[in-house]
């Protein structure tokens, strides 16, 4: 390996912890930003379809309208972009050094989005290409940053060699077998069909009721030991679905809308929603394992729970029952706002003050314990 600049040589420790601890890469980010004068720092993998798997960051993040309208109407004719992935591993690609400048010039949708959300500088590379996909690292600054330098990429260059033997670290331990009894028996608590991902939306374990539901239809299917919908477009939301969950389960924050955490399916006679939540596991070492559960809910595994009997089982409220029954019957927080004529922050404290009341955590776990009980005559 290239032997880093001594400025940089502090950065060293960082990336040798980074698999150390739950938090070791968001520290590393965090002092990439001001070590490098950054605005902005992305950690991310896509999949062939450009899907994005897991993603790490920090600094100042842009709005989700802001990405969505990168995603959607600059990505795709972003020469830049589109040379750094196809480029070697560990080879930048610098937007302001020529050639890419004058690629960027003929891009006016660029020039715009980068004016409004005031992102004109980015630099990256792919640290690393496997099976699941590539891991790619993008430094972005502001106006008042000013551009990177020649001398800056070389010093990016000797030091994402480094990076990227700790990113094939992170995918090694991640890929370890954790498809263990124990796991299993958690899953099998579950009466909805249920699956354990790991961070890169990689298969853990499926329970009983998952392995016979993927049996029983073709639109949710399992592909290079992925789980995925036949629909394009629903299945990029599945995937930002997988993203936040595994971000809450890291306790970091995710680029993708909280409320956008299930995917609905009506396709003749097959009806059902595949939602996903956080799972986090103490190991015996102490280290916690964060990825996602994936669930089906469907109306043949739901009966609808009379509210009167939420309330004098759990001592509910009747704006509680109500958006407890509601959300069991898989409306998201803005259609039970809608439906009930209150805000999204009063439909979510009364959520949350269900969740207390039932002793559940998450959606999955309130549905599953809805699931379990006799509907009273």
């Amino acid at each position: 390996m290239s032997q880093l600049s001594t400025e940089d040589l502090p950065l060293l420790d960082f990336i040798m912890d980074a698999n150390q601890t739950a938090d070791g890469w968001q520290t590393l980010l965090d002092k990439f930003l001001g070590h490098f004068n950054l605005r902005h720092i992305n950690l991310y993998m896509l999949d062939s379809k450009f899907n994005v798997l897991f993603q790490e960051w920090s600094g100042e993040q842009p709005t989700i309208k802001a990405l969505k309208d990168y995603m959607e109407n600059i990505f795709p004719d972003d020469k830049v972009h589109q040379t750094m992935i196809m480029s070697p591993e560990c080879r930048w690609v610098t937007g302001n050094f020529e050639p890419y400048q004058s690629m960027l010039n003929a891009m006016p949708d660029f020039h715009r989005w980068t004016k409004e959300h005031n992102f004109p500088y980015t630099t990256g590379c792919v640290l690393h290409r496997g099976q699941s996909g590539q891991v790619q690292i993008t430094f972005q600054r502001g106006e008042e940053h000013g551009p990177f330098t020649i001398e800056e990429e070389d010093r990016f260059t000797k030091m994402s060699q480094y990076l990227a033997k700790a990113v094939d670290l992170r995918i090694k331990l991640t890929g370890q077998d954790k498809n263990d009894l124990r796991l299993k028996s958690v899953l099998n608590k579950f009466r909805l069909p249920v699956s354990a991902v790991n961070e890169f939306g990689a298969i853990i374990a499926h329970n009983n009721s998952m392995l016979g539901f993927l049996q029983s239809q073709d639109i949710l299917k399992v592909e290079d030991n992925k789980l995925f919908l036949n629909d394009s477009e629903r299945n990029r939301q599945l995937n930002h679905s997988i993203t936040k969950s595994i971000a809450n389960s890291k306790d970091i924050e995710s680029m993708f809308d909280a409320d956008a955490s299930m995917v609905e399916i009506n396709n003749g006679d097959d009806s059902f929603v595949v939602g996903a939540c956080e799972l986090s596991q103490k190991e015996d070492d102490g280290e916690n394992f964060s990825g996602a559960l994936l669930y089906v809910v469907s109306p043949d595994l739901l009966q609808a729970i009379p509210e009167s009997q939420l309330k004098g089982l759990f001592g509910l409220t009747d704006s509680e029952a109500k958006v407890c029954s509601l959300f069991a019957q898989n409306m998201s927080l803005k259609e039970i706002a809608a439906k009930e004529n209150k805000s999204i922050n009063t439909a979510r404290e009364q959520l949350q003050n269900c969740y207390g009341k039932t002793n559940t955590r998450n959606q999955l776990e309130l549905i599953n314990l809805l699931a379990s009980l006799p509907v009273e005559a």
